[in-house]
């Protein structure tokens, strides 16, 4: 294998531009190289754990993997921790650098470097941002591979450069994987261990672990040898292809075989983050665990039901803790139950079925009551499930978790009740909903004038049809009465008939023929006649089917109009009425207007004649009579004067003669 050295001492001296330190003259390595199995590859990868800071205070620190190329080519990638804050260069090419990249002293920062066939002068690569290689602890994969002669350099397995090397194989070189302390002063800086792991080249689209690997410590191109290399490499545990550098490590001897091949324990899980790839030292014991359940939230977990291995010394069994026999690489399953809470719940009755049920799996639910008794006319009954199902059981098929509620409905009773057997509406009710109650006939022949008729429900309504708002048990009974058919007839003052349609009995109004009440004595008040409330002190019994006459004060009504003789007066009149109608007519040659059927028999009377109005009123069917001075009154009044007037002279003519 050429030298790798020479790539370090050029990137640390581009790299530490701006920090002098004086006699640095020591670039020391340590680390692992493939065997030689790992050669003719198309690129490389490592897993490295970021360990800061590292607080060296001479030279710097980085730890990559690289490898050199047939055609002379070199290439890098890792993480670097610089000991000086400032600007360094980056995106750089053949043609120089583009940018500068700003670097806090200790912060861990990837970067990619590479040389191009014959150009080992100067700096080609790019440095990652401030601290970008992730914080104490964490590992990162740093790779490159090629695709053609292009090849692409990854962080984490995201493409960050790229460079055409001139050639897309190793050739016979293997990758190496190494820390180094770069240009130091001395070897007693402090090198805090860091891990690598599963170095790997790449072959056939896909990374693969090597399958040996070997200790490398030494010194870089160019570097002085005279202090020991104190940096050392050892490997970790009894997996392979995991190893740690740094100080108070052994300084393993050049070429010493670190590691051969192992097999890998693959472990698949979809819970509880068992999954993962592991290598193991051949023909090793190593124990698999997975937990008996897990709890992904509230509602919902898995039981681990067992191993279904694959491979030489798998494991297939229901133990959660059981062991392989690394003889082959092993891929080991774990399988799991995923089951959901069923909660069923009811506020009455004895729900059955909570718990929990396998995915896909029948959960079968119910209660044992439909009805659940209160006290009397009150009870609450079984509606349906949340879900839809009316009966009191059922099953569902559970591929979530869920709750099923039973619905219950507040009921309470309403009895109606009749002697004669025709109400309706007695059931059970929804509290807060409307009963509709009703009598089926309310009314009853029983004969020619008489029948049975509904009077109220007990609760004091008299509509046949209630509607009643059900907030309690409620029991009501129809009442019903023996009625007659009763006739009203009506007369006046004179004992004629005159038609009034309804009358008044105990302030009740009634049609004058209607039906009442058997055996009850009734108070007639009176009746409406043409708007005028004529007032009636007869009583009634209703004692049979009957008709009854009852006498209003309804009058005829007369108006004379005479002149001072006595002698009629043909004049317009116009009377005012109770009820503030008003008629006009003349009275005529005789003098005498004559209107029937007034009530009360009252008016008031207006008429004019010559320019004099004469009023008067008229109750109870009393005459009333206009007086008006007549052309005649005047014409004999105005003779009487004249003769009067003829008399006075004559007297007084005759007295003048005796004298």
């Amino acid at each position: 294998m050429r030298s790798i050295n020479l790539l370090t001492v050029s990137l640390i001296f581009a790299l530490l531009s701006l920090a002098v330190v004086a006699n640095a003259q020591y670039w020391f390595q340590s680390g692992a190289r493939a065997g030689s199995a790992s050669s003719q590859n198309n690129g490389a990868s490592v897993s490295i754990q970021t360990v800061t800071p590292q607080n060296v205070r001479s030279g710097a620190v980085a730890f990559w993997v690289g490898e050199n190329l047939q055609n002379g080519a070199f290439l890098q990638a890792g993480y670097l921790i610089e000991n000086q804050t400032g600007n360094y260069p980056t995106n750089c090419t053949a043609a120089g650098c583009s940018s500068h990249q700003y670097v806090t002293a200790g912060n861990a920062e990837w970067f990619y470097e590479y040389f191009l066939p014959g150009r080992n002068d100067s700096f080609m690569g790019a440095i990652g941002p401030d601290g970008s290689a992730g914080v104490n602890g964490t590992f990162n994969t740093y790779s490159f591979f090629s695709q053609g002669n292009v090849w692409y350099f990854l962080f984490n397995n995201k493409t960050v450069g790229s460079a055409d090397l001139g050639m897309s194989s190793s050739g016979y070189n293997w990758p190496v994987a190494l820390g180094e302390l770069a240009n130091a002063s001395n070897n007693k800086e402090y090198i805090k261990p860091v891990i690598f792991s599963n170095l790997s080249t790449y072959s056939h689209g896909a990374f693969l672990p090597v399958s040996s690997g070997y200790g490398a410590v030494g010194y870089g191109v160019g570097s002085r040898t005279d202090m020991t290399n104190p940096y050392g490499v050892k490997e970790i545990g009894s997996r392979t292809n995991y190893f740690a550098v740094g100080s108070g490590i052994p300084t393993t001897a050049n070429n010493t075989r670190l590691w051969t091949l192992g097999y890998t324990l693959t472990i698949a899980s979809k819970y509880g983050g068992l999954g993962g790839k592991t290598g193991y030292t051949a023909y090793s014991t190593v124990g698999i665990s997975a937990p008996t359940q897990l709890y992904l939230d509230n509602f919902t977990r898995v039981n681990f039901i067992g191993w279904t291995g694959a491979g030489f010394g798998s494991y297939t069994g229901y133990r959660n803790n059981a062991s392989v026999v690394l003889d082959s690489n092993i891929n080991e399953t774990a399988n799991w139950q995923l089951q959901y809470r069923v909660n069923v719940s009811s506020q009455f009755s004895s729900p059955v079925g909570s718990g929990w049920y396998n995915n896909a799996s029948l959960a079968r639910y119910g209660i044992s009551e439909s009805e659940i008794k209160v006290r009397d006319g009150e009870r609450y009954v079984f509606t349906s499930w949340n879900n839809g199902n009316k009966n009191l059981s059922g099953s569902v098929k559970v591929t979530a978790s869920s709750d099923l509620v039973a619905g219950w409905q507040h009921q309470y009773f309403i009895n109606v009740s009749s002697p004669y057997d025709n109400v309706t509406g007695s059931g059970w009710y929804a509290s807060n909903s409307t009963a509709n109650l009703s009598v089926g006939n309310p009314v009853m022949g029983v004969g020619s004038g008489e029948r049975i008729a509904f009077v109220s429900w007990s609760n004091g309504d008299v509509n046949a049809t209630l509607h009643a708002k059900v907030t309690a048990p409620l029991r009501l009974n129809a009442s019903f009465e023996r009625q007659y058919a009763i006739d009203f007839v009506a007369v006046d003052a004179y004992g004629r008939k005159i038609a009034v349609p309804a009358f008044t009995l105990g302030g009740i109004q009634v049609n004058s023929s209607s039906f009442l009440a058997a055996n009850r004595t009734y108070a007639v008040n009176g009746a409406y006649y043409k708007g005028v409330f004529l007032p009636s002190n007869a009583s009634i019994t209703a004692s049979s089917t009957s008709s009854f006459t009852i006498s209003l004060p309804v009058y005829n009504v007369s108006v004379r109009t005479v002149d001072l003789f006595d002698l009629p007066v043909n004049v317009s009149v116009l009377l005012t009425y109770k009820n503030d109608s008003s008629a006009s007519a003349f009275s005529g040659g005789g003098g005498l207007l004559q209107v029937s059927d007034v009530p009360l028999g009252y008016s008031n009377v207006s008429a004019s004649y010559l320019g004099i109005t004469g009023k008067t009123s008229t109750v109870a069917g009393a005459p009333a009579t206009l007086v008006f001075v007549s052309l005649t009154n005047i014409a004999a009044m105005a003779f009487a004067a004249v003769a009067a007037a003829a008399l006075l002279t004559f007297r007084a003519i005759r007295r003048i003669r005796k004298f």
